[in-house]
């Protein structure tokens, strides 16, 4: 596994933009070359923490996006302050969102699902999935919600 991390070019005073971004790069030798998964083509989950519109947009101006992302951890439960332009660039097969039932915050944001499934993302969230299981093998990655 290779991990790849970014912290905030400065301390913001908004809590949620000192978020962590992380970049993790999973491979199982045991996968047939050119496999999602496989040593040649490591699986690429995308973790954005809680950052909003701006310093997402900084964030991919200073380092670009990652390409290849299959899986996204959307930002801040899915909220509209995150923005779209981080799910633009990645452009991720799939979504998760982690986000309590009937939260009185309106997480997530219907111009957050709305991009992701334009973007022809699955989508998962634990507020209708429950705890979602993602699993690695020969066929590809595969998500099994487990409510």
């Amino acid at each position: 596994m290779r991990l790849t991390i970014w912290a905030a070019e400065a301390h913001h005073a908004e809590a949620n933009d000192n978020s962590l971004v992380a970049l993790f790069e999973i491979a199982d030798p045991q996968l047939d070359e050119g496999a999602v998964g496989s040593a040649g083509q490591p699986l690429r989950l995308l973790a954005l923490g809680d950052l909003e519109e701006e310093v997402a947009a900084s964030w991919l101006r200073r380092t670009g996006a990652p390409e290849g992302v299959h899986l996204l951890k959307v930002a801040h439960h899915g909220a509209a302050n995150g923005g779209t332009e981080v799910l633009e660039a990645t452009r991720p097969a799939l979504a998760l969102i982690g986000v309590g039932e009937d939260n009185t915050y309106g997480h997530p944001s219907a111009e957050i699902i709305a991009t992701l499934e334009d973007l022809g993302a699955a989508v998962y969230r634990t507020d209708l999935h429950g705890t979602v299981v993602f699993t690695l093998d020969a066929g590809g990655l595969e998500a099994t919600a487990v409510p």
